[in-house]
């Protein structure tokens, strides 16, 4: 949530700069900048669509861990939960 409201206030912050720089006119500078709102809603939607991809990855990792906890040796749900939290740790690609 963090990099979303930092992406969000360098957006911000990149237009605001833009607006006041631009020796465009008003038409082609508004017109720029609808294709790049377009761009990043579009990148948005995309990052979007796989965060909920990997959450419901995740999920059905819980469930298939829960189910096979049910039919072998029993773990405490806590347990199952940390498993599938750390698999997914370890799925996701690092900002750096």
């Amino acid at each position: 949530m963090k990099y979303l409201m930092a992406f969000l206030a360098g957006a911000l912050a990149g237009a605001a700069a833009a607006l006041m720089l631009a020796p465009k006119s008003g038409s082609e500078l508004r017109a720029q900048m609808n294709e790049e709102a377009a761009r990043e809603r579009e990148r948005m939607r995309q990052s979007y669509e796989a965060a909920s991809q990997r959450t419901a990855e995740s999920m059905q990792k819980m469930q298939e861990k829960m189910q096979r906890n049910r039919d072998e040796e029993p773990l405490e749900e806590e347990e199952v939960v940390e498993e599938v939290v750390e698999e997914v740790i370890e799925e996701v690609p690092s900002d750096e």
